[in-house]
């Protein structure tokens, strides 16, 4: 494209460019550029993500945990992708305990690249969690939470505040 360069691997990618049930074609792109390709928000499985790995077709596996199978089958991909030298970049567009079970996965798998996070401009996001440094996004990092299981916990008082206050974010549980 007139006007584009590429700086360097993983600076920037080509996400979903083919939709990843196109091995073939999305194979052809690969090889036809030295911008990394990334794919993988809308899988759902193992079976989905390995003939891409396999074939070589994709340089960053982007899973969203919260459809692939949880934190450990989106670790397993993750590592399994990892063998065959193809980094992670986590999908997150969801709510503050979503973004914490994406943060763990990133901490316990090898060759981690980024999490996506699409909320940070709320200012009320960080609010329906504690026991994780505010505000959670700091210097472009977010602190991976050591207590026992997720290491948050939900503030009740700010969620069910959000939830009366229709703005939005829950209205798909009323």
């Amino acid at each position: 494209m007139a006007g584009l360069s590429y700086q360097g691997m993983y600076g920037g990618w080509m996400e979903d460019i083919i939709a990843w049930y196109y091995p073939t074609q999305l194979k052809q792109v690969h090889d036809g550029t030295d911008m990394p390709i990334l794919t993988g928000e809308d899988m759902y499985c193992m079976d989905e993500l390995q003939p891409l790995v396999d074939a070589g077709a994709i340089d960053i596996f982007h899973p969203d945990q919260s459809t692939f199978g949880g934190i450990h089958q989106t670790r397993l991909a993750a590592e399994y992708a990892y063998t065959k030298g193809v980094k992670t970049a986590m999908h997150m567009s969801g709510s503050p305990f979503t973004l914490v079970c994406s943060l763990h996965i990133a901490a316990g798998i090898s060759d981690f690249l980024a999490v996506e996070h699409h909320y940070s401009d709320l200012s009320w996001y960080d609010s329906l969690i504690d026991g994780i440094p505010k505000p959670l996004m700091q210097n472009g990092y977010v602190a991976v939470p050591e207590g026992p299981g997720l290491g948050i916990s939900p503030n009740d008082t700010n969620m069910k505040a959000h939830l009366a206050s229709g703005s939005g974010y829950f209205t798909s549980l009323t």
